[in-house]
């Protein structure tokens, strides 16, 4: 009875810290890093990770294809009706993302559905973002996600309303889908990491990672060149809310970009941070170990050198993969 007693007390005071916290929308920032698979963005992520005042979240709308698009409903901590995945619909899918996306970023995590809340808990996310581990740690504790949320979700938001940066790594999300969070909040940026295609299915192929998904050539491709066309009239309409970053430029110059990163939001680079981005870029061991593929000058051996053409894609890609890293 005591534990229910207390669950019942920490799902009172999420409540109420979340209703105080509704006009978390002045002075911070929000950043969404929309990126594709094998392009630099867990590298990028784990660059904002490691800073002190950034909470950082690592792909936290995966679940969206691996449970809801498969059938599996989603629940919601504040009764909100269960939800199933409704193929004819298109815009269900989009429209929960982006719900997501403004409840974690308003840190209103009672709006975030337990999938999701789940996913932040998983091993992975644990592994990738530091600052969510004492709630990860506490998850693990329950089998019934109810009791989950009753008992945990307030370090979430304990966590969250002490951060200055909110930082979200995604590579399901459109530019599109970004436009409309930039609209809703003066406080959403977007870094756009882009690679030219052709090295994204080079590592794919090298690696194995990103085969599963089943995108094509041209698929990918097309929705490269999409995001970085719809990201044109943006910086129009939000100057210094956009900022592009190519992978070949990364790899060639980590540590000038991560500066520039941690400057278009705000964010002092310490010694002790540079250092951090020193080591993991100066050996393979140590990049594989931490982020992936990422090194000093690999854009020459994995940007440019172009993979064989899969089956389904008729004509070279070089001309659209070219489109792609000249407009970024």
């Amino acid at each position: 009875m005591a534990d229910a007693t207390a669950g019942s007390g920490n799902a009172r005071m999420i409540v109420e810290n979340q209703n105080q916290n509704r006009n978390r929308n002045k002075g911070e920032v929000k950043l969404i890093i929309l990126s594709y698979m094998r392009s630099g963005s867990t590298f990028t992520g784990d660059l904002f990770n490691q800073h002190p005042e950034v909470l950082y979240f690592y792909e936290p709308l995966w679940s969206f294809d691996f449970h809801f698009k498969k059938g599996r409903a989603l629940s919601f901590p504040n009764g909100r009706s269960r939800i199933k995945y409704n193929e004819s619909d298109p815009k269900q899918l989009s429209s929960l993302q982006e719900d997501t996306l403004r409840s974690i970023f308003s840190c209103q995590f009672t709006n975030v559905n337990h999938r999701v809340l789940g996913a932040m808990a998983q091993t992975f996310s644990d592994v990738h973002t530091r600052r969510l581990q004492d709630y990860a740690r506490c998850y693990r504790r329950y089998t019934n996600w109810q009791d989950c949320w009753r008992n945990c979700l307030w370090k979430l938001l304990d966590v969250c309303q002490a951060s200055r940066v909110t930082v979200v790594k995604t590579l399901r999300l459109g530019m599109a889908q970004a436009l409309n969070l930039l609209e809703a909040d003066p406080g959403v940026k977007v870094v756009h990491l882009v690679r030219d295609p052709r090295g994204i299915l080079n590592s794919r192929q090298v690696t194995g990672i990103g085969l599963s998904s089943g995108e094509t050539a041209g698929e990918l491709c097309s929705r490269v060149l999409q995001d970085v066309r719809d990201s044109v009239p943006v910086r129009t309409m939000y100057p210094g809310r956009i900022l592009t970053v190519r992978y070949e430029d990364l790899t060639a110059d980590p540590l000038g970009y991560a500066e520039h990163l941690l400057k278009f939001t705000g964010l002092d680079f310490s010694p002790e941070h540079r250092q951090y981005v020193w080591n993991i870029t100066s050996t393979k061991e140590n990049i594989r170990k931490r982020v992936g593929s990422l090194q000093r000058g690999d854009s020459k051996s994995t940007a440019t050198t172009s993979p064989p053409s899969p089956p389904d894609t008729p004509s070279p890609l070089q001309p659209v993969a070219f489109g792609v890293v000249t407009r970024a």
